[in-house]
């Protein structure tokens, strides 16, 4: 099981959002499975997705934008492994934390 948690430092007060990804590919954007709040337009509809890859998960970037960045590197059009503590950001706005349980 895995979590990503939303920190936005446009909005530090009650900002923390949590969701469980529940299924094998995991959409991620304003219009996603785990749908980023504040309307951000350097969000994507679908920005990226998080895919189940055994007992691991991918990050794959959706033709976003403003790009995937993961731990402030951007990965462009692959996919990336993630580990506990990874911080994924989407555009300038919305900072993502994958967890691993």
């Amino acid at each position: 099981m895995a979590t990503l948690s939303i920190i936005s430092p446009s909005n530090p007060v009650n900002s923390m959002i949590t969701a469980e990804i529940d299924r094998k590919a995991f959409t991620i954007g304003r219009y996603g499975d785990f749908k980023t709040p504040w309307g951000h337009n350097d969000v994507s509809r679908l920005h990226c997705a998080i895919l189940e890859n055994g007992s691991d998960h991918t990050v794959r970037d959706l033709n976003s934008f403003s790009g995937t960045v993961i731990n402030g590197e951007s990965i462009g059009n692959k996919e990336r492994n993630l580990s506990d503590g990874d911080k994924i950001s989407l555009g300038n706005h919305v900072v993502l934390v994958y967890r691993k349980k």
